[in-house]
Formats: structure tokens, C-alpha cells, sequence
């Protein structure tokens, strides 16, 4: 399995990365081909999915899917833990960050470097040119006295904007984080396919099966995906499979609440500035999850960005198993099916079994066939 440390080392990398929609294209491509890289070069080489028992076969979804090779996604909305991906923010990190941004002192290093033509460019950016111009040459109302006193009048009608609509803000701020989150279909996997914990909680008390998967069949390099930024949120691949972040905090997405009192502020008051997005935080946050979760050593799957149709699940991505395993507890007319189906598509099929020469409480696996064949010598012989 890969190790704490090494998950710890993807998302290092991905917290230090902060693409905006305003943010320079190569400097945003080279952040996110090292994330990419390290997903092609850090996925497992076998990667497992848990199936749930259904005992009506027509019905069993688990069961089609495999016969198709298809592996289907959720939007977030079904999922079993409502608090996940959920974020946080810090309303006196916010005020302080925004009193500090329109002090005299900053402000005033600020028209400097633009007078100098040393402005940061992805700074530059969000300003109209004109404007720019207008401050280089100090025309009104871009005197250096009139933008001190203008800046702290907006400072004063932003602070106390907030103030007077904090709860349509907050509202707001997490309606656009569940839509950017609703617009992925996920799948989970785990590194671990006898993991009793995941059987009993996936595959219906062991009454299912495990499928395993190699994703590194699927996975290829895509550099014209960041010709559009919304591509960068999955990393320039087309079926990215990344590690699940096991943490005691909620990712911390003050500098988005900013940006969307930033966009409504400068609405309201017809600033010549365009507000800055952090793109990828929606995907931050759905690779976090509470410690509590940490035994599923969980990797996700993400689609393309998609619109919201209503739909909750879909398929998303045609792949062949590279072995099934089947429950303890499967019936044995479902492990009949499950094994007919391997026959045909030719996928190694295991069954799994307590062991009895160890102390522990570890899971064993043996070819289905033997299994089956010892099944049904006892009980010809116990009808005998």
C-alpha cells in the first residue's frame, strides 16, 4: 500500500498550487504536469473496488456493469457522509486580509509599481488597462490623495458590506462549491481488496465482490487539456485516479469566500476590476476527508467537468478487471454468475476465505475453481 508520507507528498503539491482564472497559462500548465506526473507515476499498478450483493439478478446493477466492463460514478450528493468536502472559512482571517490589503502604506506600493511598470503581471490582469493608465499618470480621479481617500471609503463600505450581508454571502459561497462539486461524477477505490472492514461496509457484509482494476491502461499524458483552465481541475488527464487526503481540518477556503464577496462588491459598486478564482478548490476538497475515514486508503476517480443533468450516477469509463474476487459470504448461485462471467471475459477469478493457519485475522484468496470444485464434491457427497 502506498504509504501516509507518499499521499502526504501529492497533496503538498497540489496545496501549493493556486491557479486562478486570471493566472498565467505556462506557468499553470508546468504546476499541473507535475501533479499529473506524479499521479502516472504514483498510482498503483492494482487499484480495488468493493460491489454490493443484490439478491435479484435483474436488478443487480453491480452485476451488468461487470458484464459491460463499465465502471459507473456518483455525484457527491449520494454519498455516505454529508460532512465530506464540505469546507470551512475564517470570517477574522477574511476582515483582517482586506483591512491589510487597503492600508496607506500598501496601497501606496502598489501605485508605485505601477508608475514603475513593475507590477506583477497576474496582479496587472485584473485591472482594465485603462485604468492602469490612468494611475501611471495620476489622472483624475487617480490622484494620489483622491485614491487614498477613495480606498479608504471603499474599504469602510466593503468592511461593513460584509457585515450587513454575511449569511446571503456564506449561502452563496456554498452553493457555488456544491455546483463546482456536483459537475464530477467520482468512484472510489481502495488499495486493499481484503480489507474485512471494506467488505463488510461495500459488499454487503462479504456478500459481494471486489473488482481490481489497472488504470495505468487508461491513463495517458493530455497537454492540450490546459488550452481550456477548467481542464487543469483533473490534472490534464482524461481518467485521473488520485489519493484521498486523511486530515483533522476542512480545507480552508477564505481566499474563495473573498473572491465571491469580491465579485458582488464589485458589481454593486462598478469597480474597473475582475475577481480573482482559486480553480482548483472544489477539487481540493473533494480529495479531503476526515481521519475517521483513513482505513479505506481511498483513491478517486474523477470525470470531466460536466453540466448538472439531473442525473446522479453514469458511467464512466469502459475497462476490463483484472481479477474479481468474490465475498465469503456470496450465495452460491451469484458466485456461479459472477464466475461464468470471468469465464467469458477471461478475468482470473478468486474466492475469498478466512484463514485457518494463522493467528490473525488476515483474508485469503483461492482460485474460484478449486473452490468451486471442492463446493460441489462435499455436497455431492452429502446428498449421497
Amino acid at each position: 500500500m502506498i504509504i501516509t508520507e507518499k499521499r502526504n507528498e501529492f497533496h503538498d503539491l497540489l496545496d501549493a498550487v493556486h491557479i486562478s482564472n486570471m493566472s498565467d497559462k505556462y506557468i499553470a500548465k508546468m504546476q499541473i504536469e507535475t501533479l499529473r506526473d506524479w499521479i502516472i507515476e504514483n498510482t498503483p499498478t492494482k487499484l480495488y473496488r468493493y460491489y454490493s450483493y443484490n439478491p435479484i439478478s435483474e436488478d443487480d446493477y453491480n452485476l451488468k456493469n461487470l458484464k459491460n466492463e463499465e465502471i459507473w460514478g456518483s455525484r457527491i450528493s449520494v454519498f455516505n457522509d454529508p460532512y465530506e468536502c464540505v469546507p470551512c472559512f475564517d470570517l477574522e482571517t477574511l476582515v483582517n486580509s482586506i483591512q491589510y490589503s487597503l492600508r496607506p502604506e500598501n496601497v501606496k506600493d502598489f501605485i508605485n509599481q505601477i508608475r514603475q511598470g513593475v507590477l506583477n503581471p497576474n496582479v496587472k490582469s485584473l485591472i482594465t488597462e485603462e485604468t492602469i493608465n490612468d494611475i501611471a499618470n495620476g489622472v483624475e480621479p487617480f490622484r494620489d490623495e483622491e485614491i487614498y481617500r477613495t480606498l479608504q471609503m471603499s474599504a469602510f463600505m466593503l468592511l461593513s458590506y460584509i457585515k450587513e450581508n454575511l449569511p446571503s454571502l456564506v449561502n452563496t459561497f456554498y452553493w457555488e462549491m456544491k455546483q463546482l462539486q456536483l459537475q464530477r461524477y467520482i468512484a472510489c477505490f481502495t488499495e486493499n481488496y481484503k480489507a474485512s472492514l471494506m467488505w463488510g461496509h461495500y459488499a454487503s457484509s462479504h456478500k459481494g465482490f471486489c473488482a481490481e482494476y489497472d488504470f495505468h491502461s487508461v491513463m495517458s499524458k493530455h497537454s492540450d487539456l490546459c488550452q481550456e483552465n477548467k481542464n487543469w481541475a483533473n490534472f490534464m488527464l482524461d481518467y485521473p485516479v488520485v489519493p484521498i487526503k486523511y486530515s483533522d481540518k476542512r480545507v480552508d477556503a477564505t481566499t474563495y469566500l473573498t473572491t465571491i464577496i469580491q465579485s458582488q462588491f464589485i458589481q454593486q459598486s462598478d469597480l474597473p476590476m475582475q475577481p480573482l478564482r482559486d480553480l482548483l478548490i472544489a477539487t481540493k476538497c473533494l480529495l479531503t476527508k476526515s481521519k475517521a475515514w483513513g482505513y479505506e486508503n481511498e483513491w478517486r476517480l474523477f470525470s470531466p467537468l460536466e453540466k448538472l443533468d439531473g442525473n446522479e450516477h453514469k458511467a464512466m469509463l469502459h475497462i476490463k478487471p483484472t481479477a474479481i474476487y468474490i465475498g465469503v459470504n456470496t450465495p452460491i448461485e451469484r458466485a456461479e454468475e459472477i464466475y461464468n462471467i470471468c469465464l467469458e471475459k477471461d478475468i482470473p477469478c478468486f474466492k475469498m476465505l478466512q484463514k485457518y493457519t494463522t493467528d490473525d485475522f488476515d483474508l485469503d484468496k483461492e482460485p474460484y475453481e478449486i473452490y468451486r470444485n471442492r463446493y460441489f464434491a462435499a455436497l455431492e457427497q452429502a446428498t449421497e
